[in-house]
């Protein structure tokens, strides 16, 4: 629900971990993970993912998980949209140590004033083309064009386009008169189709990384 909080008595999110998609390989769907509606809220330890392997073989059954390319998830099932959206009225929302890996939109959502996020880890989604993810503006990390006070540190977004070529403009989005808030944000090609990658670390700040595996920072 929509209420301010106390910064005196905030309220605690520890702990989570949210999982969609397997065992089985399709049936799975949800719009946003977590969403943070309120103010003065503590978020610490999330690890919300889309999840990239299933049951080998055919959904179901007894066969046990697996990791080969007959357990993938492909073709964008077991949709996810975001992983963390913060709302408009949550404003000085803290979180630390928080992961978000492979939705289908942007993997995490910012829009209230003064937040503060410590060390976060994104894995942009192995099985998106260049239509449904790159062209469309997608990243790892949005804070919304209206926040005018925002701070972040240790911002990583990954990438392993496993399935297509696909070329992110940036990894992270934020306000111009916000870029230096962030602190040691950084993009990562880990593996994956050698025509993709991502463009900047934050806007059009920052080097790119591109086909073979590499790390680009923003000082």
């Amino acid at each position: 629900r929509n209420e301010s909080g106390s910064s005196s008595e905030p309220t605690f999110l520890y702990d989570i971990f949210a999982r969609v998609g397997g065992p089985e390989c399709r049936g799975m769907s949800v719009d946003v993970m977590v969403k943070i509606e309120s103010g003065n809220v503590v978020a610490d330890n999330f690890w919300l993912w889309r999840a990239d392997h299933c049951r080998a073989g055919e959904a179901g059954g007894d066969k046990a998980e697996a990791f080969g390319s007959e357990a993938w998830v492909k073709g964008g099932d077991n949709p996810v949209e975001t992983g963390v959206l913060v709302g408009r009225s949550a404003h000085n929302v803290v979180a630390y140590a928080m992961a978000v890996e492979h939705t289908l939109g942007d993997l995490l959502v910012w829009n209230g004033e003064r937040g503060r996020l410590y060390f976060y880890q994104a894995e942009l989604p192995y099985d998106v083309t260049q239509e449904t993810f790159g062209s469309k503006g997608y990243v790892g990390y949005r804070v919304g064009s209206h926040v005018t006070e925002h701070k972040a540190y240790g911002v990583g977004v990954y990438c392993f386009f496993r399935d297509y070529g696909v070329l992110v403009h940036t990894g992270i989005s934020a306000p111009s008169a916000l870029v230096k808030s962030f602190v040691s944000p950084f993009i990562v090609f880990l593996t994956g189709h050698p025509s993709s990658g991502i463009g900047h670390v934050i806007n059009e700040k920052g080097g790119s990384t591109f086909g073979k595996h590499s790390v680009a920072k923003l000082c």
